[in-house]
């Protein structure tokens, strides 16, 4: 498992964040803040980059009040879409944006083979009062390009779920 946070990672604001070519076994990208200007991009580099989770997360999380993060598979030329996501476990989800996160955008990413949404954009409500609609909400959620490629498939089995789910209804 990957966990990635700015403390752990000395990315300013504008920067950009390079996932090596390589197959991984959850990423999870929490706290990172751009600003609308300047986004945080996270793309593959040097080839494609395939994330998989085979329980009942996420296989990429973008989460913890993430905001102004664009991810990319752009990252290298020879891909249209340099990540690819897929194999999760039951009712895994492909890509979760959680936690408060606003501003997300995700473009030339592949997925397949998930048994809950491809894509997730959702905020659990809690008790914690930030979580409420009058001081959160979720804007900006961009799902562009070429990352409208969500397929699931599941040789048959019934329980392969949505294809993208904002919100929490």
């Amino acid at each position: 498992q990957s966990r990635y946070t700015p403390s752990n990672l000395n990315v300013p604001v504008g920067g950009t964040i390079c996932i090596q070519a390589g197959t991984y076994t959850n990423l999870t990208l929490n706290g990172f803040q751009g600003t609308e200007s300047k986004p945080i991009t996270i793309q593959n580099c040097a080839g494609l980059v395939v994330v998989q989770n085979t329980s009942s997360g996420s296989a990429i999380q973008i989460g913890n009040r993430s905001r102004y993060v664009k991810m990319s598979g752009k990252g290298d030329a020879n891909y249209a879409q340099g990540i690819k996501v897929g194999g999760t476990g039951s009712n895994g989800r492909g890509i979760a944006i959680v936690d408060r996160s606003t501003n997300i955008e995700i473009d030339n990413i592949e997925i397949q083979q998930v048994k809950g949404a491809g894509i997730v954009a959702r905020s659990e409500l809690t008790c914690d009062s930030t979580t409420w609609r009058d001081y959160y909400s979720m804007n900006g959620i961009k799902i562009g390009n070429r990352s409208r490629y969500v397929k699931m498939s599941g040789k048959g089995d019934a329980n392969y779920a949505q294809g993208i789910k904002v919100g929490g209804t």
